[in-house]
């Protein structure tokens, strides 16, 4: 594993321990994860060798997963 590979690691586990144990993944020095959907906020978080808010995610790409995802969620 190269070092950004750990650093990834680190604050991606930083978030999930921060929304396990405060209902919320912020805190600290990350980057601020603000609910997708909300009408201030229509960005969705990228996580890559940063974490960092994306532009907006194509509506039409959106709508297809969610179909994809209602339809395979009803198979079970």
């Amino acid at each position: 594993m190269r070092g950004i590979d750990y650093a990834v690691a680190d604050y991606m586990q930083a978030y999930w321990i921060n929304f396990a144990t405060q209902g919320y993944p912020n805190s600290g020095g990350l980057t601020r994860c603000a609910p997708y959907g909300d009408k201030r906020n229509l960005r969705a978080m990228q996580m890559g060798d940063r974490a960092e808010l994306a532009a907006e995610p194509d509506a039409a790409k959106l709508a297809f997963y969610q179909g994809w995802y209602d339809c395979v969620a009803h198979v079970r």
